[in-house]
């Protein structure tokens, strides 16, 4: 016949304590689990407890499962390496953090069979003896809830074999997300490239000087000269700024752009000059 404990009890203090917790005064914080020998009539009233009556063992708390909104499920792994002389297990108790009165016995569980508890053996020097309590406690409703970390807990082979499938998955995630994270690196560079050229096709610009003649006497003028393009445009739909360097023998007037070819454009002034230095600026005409 498997050993078997009673239901778990609130003790006065951490019926306090869970009034806390649902009022939103303090978080839940779970310190640690113990076991011990004490022995209980059927009868006796456990809430009035604030210890064990006879504590052997005391431990951290190896995992918390969240079971539903107000209770989570911990896993207390206890061995006997410190143990000298062996002990039948007949209580167990759960220890939290009370934010008025510090660490406080929260929960109690005692054997429903004294005569049929588990046996916990004195260490034989080689091999420690482990046992395993599953708990059941109230935290209300609370948002979370905590262990208290350092506490040295031991993890059993189930709870390490799933932190590994976690960590395996989490590790292929990650390479998963580097790996996209490299393409879209290579795409953005290839863009960036694109974009790079599209400026440079649409916004290009090219500069240059000319120096425009004229033989005739004002209002007549022969000044017009064609100017090459070096980049040759893709449209017409491009521009052509002109500023006035220098002049002499007369007023340049007004600089007149015509004949727009992809090639090239011809450049006059209206004035009474007889040479006028221009310097231009073309800009846009290009298509990707």
């Amino acid at each position: 016949m498997a050993a078997e404990f009673k239901p778990g009890v609130l003790t006065n203090k951490g019926l306090a304590l869970l009034a806390k917790w649902q009022l939103g005064r303090a978080t839940p914080a779970i310190t640690r689990a113990v076991i011990g020998s004490g022995s209980y009539s059927a009868s006796e009233n456990l809430t009035g407890r604030t210890a064990l009556k006879s504590q052997k063992l005391s431990v951290g708390i190896s995992t918390m499962y969240i079971q539903n909104s107000t209770t989570v499920l911990l896993k207390c792994i206890f061995d006997n390496s410190t143990l000298s002389a062996g002990f039948r297990i007949t209580e167990i108790g759960i220890y939290a953090t009370d934010p008025d009165e510090g660490e406080i016995l929260y929960s109690i569980a005692v054997s429903a069979d004294e005569n049929n508890a588990d046996y916990l053996p004195a260490f034989n020097g080689t091999y420690p003896s482990t046992i395993v309590f599953n708990y059941q406690i109230e935290v209300g409703n609370a948002a979370t809830v905590t262990i208290t970390a350092g506490t040295g807990a031991y993890a059993s082979a189930d709870d390490l074999a799933e932190v590994s499938i976690h960590v395996s998955a989490n590790e292929l995630a990650i390479r998963q997300a580097v790996v996209a994270l490299l393409q879209d690196e290579r795409r953005l560079g290839t863009l960036e490239e694109k974009h790079d050229a599209l400026v440079a096709a649409v916004f290009s610009t090219e500069t240059g000087t000319t120096v425009l003649s004229n033989t005739k006497e004002y209002p007549f003028n022969d000044s017009k000269k064609t100017v090459a393009i070096t980049q040759t445009r893709q449209t017409l739909f491009y521009d052509v700024e002109t500023t006035v360097v220098s002049y002499s023998g007369g007023l340049p007037g007004n600089i007149i752009v015509s004949d727009k070819q992809l090639n090239g454009f011809k450049l006059e002034f209206d004035g009474s000059a007889k040479s006028v230095t221009v310097a231009y600026k073309i800009k846009e005409g290009m298509t990707v």
